[in-house]
């Protein structure tokens, strides 16, 4: 991480708030109403992408059946009500932190509902940190291309000069698709061994990159 970078866009479910294991009780909660077999934390991880809906895919539900919309209200009335509940990564806030006091901006990418996202934000006192906060109009979770895009144009700075902090694929496609450095964390909705064959940096925690910041202090 040698380049001085302008801006750093943060994904935010698994990246910078631990919610995996709420992720995994509220699928769980949908697997049961629907007569499924509950999964473990490593299952899930193996199978996470976006859009969501091939996750369920994988698990046995024919959306022909049951809809999608319906499976998704079951899930966010349960990962809804408890997300505040959830800590921040180690080293999220100090990283902030450090962000702020190098002068460099922070944005929010997320494909988190936006009500709900803005929600946590003024919980966990974090809204002050961010430029620009990014998230979806509905609870689909299918992606989140557009609103980057749209935050690249907002931002007005070279690619190059930007730096993702994610932890999925999808977070990897969106960097490679707009230029954007990215780096991975394998803390959040995917596993190491998935995240790795993107072909972009894997770090072992928030820290890691705190402490890169750190040193031009």
């Amino acid at each position: 991480m040698s380049l001085r970078y302008d801006h750093v866009v943060f994904d935010w479910n698994g990246t910078l708030i631990d919610d995996i294991d709420l992720a995994v009780e509220s699928a769980n909660r949908v697997m049961a109403k629907y007569g499924k077999p509950a999964i473990d934390q490593e299952t899930y991880r193996r199978h996470f992408r976006f859009p969501v809906q091939d996750l369920y895919r994988d698990l046995g539900f024919d959306f022909e059946v049951i809809s999608f919309e319906r499976m998704s209200r079951h899930y966010l009335s349960h990962f809804d009500s408890r997300v505040n509940e959830c800590e921040l990564h180690p080293g999220a806030r100090p990283l902030l932190e450090v962000l702020r006091k190098q002068g460099v901006g922070a944005s929010i990418l997320s494909a988190s509902y936006r009500e709900a996202l803005m929600h946590s934000l003024r919980h966990y006192e974090l809204e002050g940190y961010f430029a620009n906060v990014m998230a979806l109009s509905n609870q689909h979770a299918a992606g989140k291309l557009a609103e980057a895009r749209e935050l690249q144009a907002m931002l007005g700075a070279e690619p190059g000069r930007v730096l993702y902090i994610g932890d999925t694929t999808h977070d990897a496609e969106i960097a490679d698709e707009l230029g954007w450095n990215c780096l991975l964390i394998p803390l959040g909705h995917q596993s190491r061994e998935v995240l790795s064959g993107r072909g972009h940096t894997v770090i072992a925690n928030l820290s890691e990159v705190g402490g890169h910041f750190r040193q031009r202090l």
